[in-house]
């Protein structure tokens, strides 16, 4: 078991009971809305260790898939390029590598971070992370629904070989690709 929960809140939301093993992707719709960011990087923060919460036992941590982010001095004199974004993010090896050149032709070691659109830059930083753990956290912000597709698959294709993962969603539109779907409730009286 990766995580176990018996319910909890987080201000004016409540988090339903689930549990989280291995070989399963646990989808989480936050809904959208301007509570939706704070929402999730409190859920992130739990997740990943960085907070704790009585009612949710994590076993073992998860990996936030980070968004990518560049002050403009930095992107102007010294670009992030895709090979030192690995270096720095992830385990720099052949098959991160290969597996991300082959989902878009366009990325190579020495393409600039910031060039990228959202789902090459989101399958950038997934690789990076799955690099580095097989049990991770994230979303789909900033994708394009094929892109969004592609991400689930892999994450999927991770899942089966024995990772786990959190989705957190904005809508419903992942249901049927995850194994196991909660939804948060807005507390009564506060919403």
């Amino acid at each position: 078991m990766i995580a176990q929960s018996t319910g909890f809140d987080i201000g004016r939301f409540g988090i339903p009971p689930f549990e989280l093993n291995q070989g399963e992707l646990l989808g989480i719709c936050l809904y959208g809305g301007q509570h939706f960011f704070d929402l999730r990087m409190n859920l992130v923060a739990l997740f990943t260790g960085r907070k704790t919460n009585p009612q949710l036992v994590m076993h073992q941590k998860l990996h936030f898939v980070e968004h990518f982010k560049e002050s403009n001095f930095r992107s102007l004199f010294f670009p992030t390029t895709v090979k030192r974004y690995l270096a720095s993010n992830g385990n720099l090896n052949e098959d991160v590598l290969k597996r991300l050149y082959e989902l878009d032709k366009r990325v190579r070691p020495a393409t600039k971070v910031k060039s990228l659109g959202g789902n090459p830059r989101k399958w950038l930083s997934l690789f990076a992370t799955l690099s580095l753990s097989d049990k991770i956290i994230f979303d789909l912000s900033g994708q394009d629904p094929p892109g969004a597709e592609q991400t689930l698959e892999i994450v999927k294709q991770y899942v089966d070989r024995g990772g786990a993962a959190v989705l957190l969603e904005n809508c419903e539109d992942s249901e049927d690709s995850c194994n196991k779907f909660i939804r948060v409730q807005v507390n009564p009286g506060q919403g």
